[in-house]
């Protein structure tokens, strides 16, 4: 059996290994494993409307992590990938505001709760 679990604020990869007895000396092996959730995402190489949608599940993605911010590396490139994070994150419900990180290659947002 195998449980995989979103465990908030979680840092690292942990797994955890439990036995349960059943039936008779026979027994269940269960592993729980707990992903790390990131903060940021990499959208270098991605076409428009696929970077729309990556940036709107990363928004969601951090709040259920209870994050307060989400940092998005676009890159410098034409322009675009850097105006489409702009305009997800100012339309977003989720994002009070947000800037240009000091590489201007990335955008952080900060996160309403």
């Amino acid at each position: 059996v195998f449980v995989s679990c979103d465990i908030p604020k979680a840092a690292i990869l942990i797994s955890l290994f439990s036995f349960f007895q059943y039936n008779n000396n026979d027994f269940i092996f269960l592993i729980i494993m707990f992903e790390e959730k990131k903060i940021s995402i990499d959208i270098h190489g991605f076409r428009a409307i696929d970077a729309k949608i990556a940036i709107e599940d990363h928004i969601i993605e951090c709040i259920n992590q209870n994050y307060s911010q989400i940092r998005i590396v676009h890159g410098h490139g034409t322009g675009v990938l850097k105006k489409i994070t702009e305009e997800v994150l100012s339309s977003s419900k989720f994002v009070k505001d947000f800037y240009p990180d000091h590489t201007f290659g990335v955008t952080i947002g900060n996160l309403i709760y």
